[in-house]
């Protein structure tokens, strides 16, 4: 066998390691009006560990630790304001189809299978479209188990968001990739990323002729 070969089985190796070690995660979040909690993910049996810290109102900070090493990677972008968390709202509901919904619910049945997770989440939603309302609470009830306590009301009256939860789990990073990339290929997620990625490959051969 060639040195070149072993090279390249050597990086191979290096990259496939931690697709396929365990990793764990725990945190908390609470959505009211803005977002706040904290969140862990560590690998490597603990000794790598990526922390998320988030304040209503104030910025995201992240941290990485490796064995006594600890770095802040960013200190995270500032809050939206009202109306910015508006127009995201406004986005949403533009491209929002019961097809995409349907991709996303067999995506999460997947997920809760491979996560291993329990989880907490209670509150009250609502979209501000009493059809669209309904349809997700039946998404909600069916993604409800004995590993996922939801307790959600939904709000057929107005939009509203107002949720608090916590969540633990372990899972493998090559098994979420592999259903992760199913959801991105499938129809409904496609036809919202496919058209940008074909747009800007136009431009760049516009761009590249001139």
């Amino acid at each position: 066998m060639s040195g070149l070969m072993v090279l390249l089985l050597i990086i191979m190796g290096l990259f496939l390691v931690p697709l396929v070690l365990p990793v764990s995660f725990q945190g908390q979040v609470r959505i009211k009006e803005s977002l706040s909690g904290h969140g862990e993910v560590s690998g490597f049996g603990g000794l790598i560990k990526l922390r998320v810290d988030k304040e209503a109102g104030n910025e995201t900070r992240q941290y990485l630790k490796i064995l006594a090493w600890e770095k802040i990677l960013s200190g995270g972008k500032p809050a939206k304001t009202a109306s910015e968390r508006k127009q995201d709202r406004s986005r949403f509901k533009d491209v929002i189809t019961r097809e995409l919904l349907n991709a996303v619910y067999r995506y999460l049945k997947r997920l809760v299978k491979c996560l291993r997770l329990e989880a907490g989440l209670e509150g009250e939603y609502g979209t501000g479209d009493p059809a669209l309302t309904g349809f997700l609470a039946g998404v909600i009830a069916a993604l409800a188990s004995q590993q996922l306590r939801i307790c959600l009301n939904p709000n057929f009256m107005e939009a509203s968001l107002d949720m608090e939860g916590e969540v633990q789990g372990r899972f493998f990073p090559i098994v979420v990739l592999w259903h992760t990339v199913v959801l991105l290929l499938s129809a409904p997620v496609r036809s919202l990323w496919w058209p940008k990625f074909t747009n800007k490959k136009r431009v760049r051969e516009v761009v590249g002729s001139v």
